[in-house]
């Protein structure tokens, strides 16, 4: 993301994201919950696919409903309920998929902050907002904002 500034359209993140949700279907066939999706965690192999990988705090379930309350992952991509500290579930990973589609198409993450409490009380205090154009200044269409909210 960080080489692609500025230029990564949303058709482009929108294949990037595909890819990542092809991963997370495989994932949930073998139940396994990832719990740390983020940028940092997605390469780019050489045929253009993008993957996922470090699986350091990666979970196997029997049920995707299973409930859990670890704290992990990285707190800019946890889901309400993990920052919260509450019962969660495979559903977690798919709340990362969609901060890393809005920051593939937008360039920053919705609640910048600087601590896990300011993200928190952003997250909470402030809802989701969409500029009608990309950081590579094309249209976002609704449909791509629709499937990140």
């Amino acid at each position: 993301m960080k080489k692609q500034a500025g230029k990564i359209t949303p058709n482009q993140a929108v294949n990037i994201v595909t890819d990542i949700l092809i991963g997370l279907q495989e994932l949930a066939r073998h139940g396994i919950i990832h719990r740390d999706l983020k940028p940092a965690n997605i390469l780019i192999s050489r045929k253009d696919t993008f993957k996922i990988t470090d699986f350091g705090f990666a979970r196997m379930v029997e049920k995707t409903d299973y409930l859990m309350t670890s704290l992990v992952g990285t707190p800019l991509y946890m889901s309400p309920q993990i920052l919260k500290r509450q019962m969660y579930s495979s559903k977690c990973d798919v709340w990362s998929v969609g901060l890393i589609f809005y920051e593939l198409i937008y360039g920053h993450t919705p609640w910048p902050s600087n601590s896990v409490i300011d993200l928190v009380n952003n997250m909470f205090s402030n809802p989701l907002r969409f500029a009608a154009v990309g950081q590579s200044g094309d249209v976002v269409a609704e449909p791509v904002k629709e499937f990140i909210r």
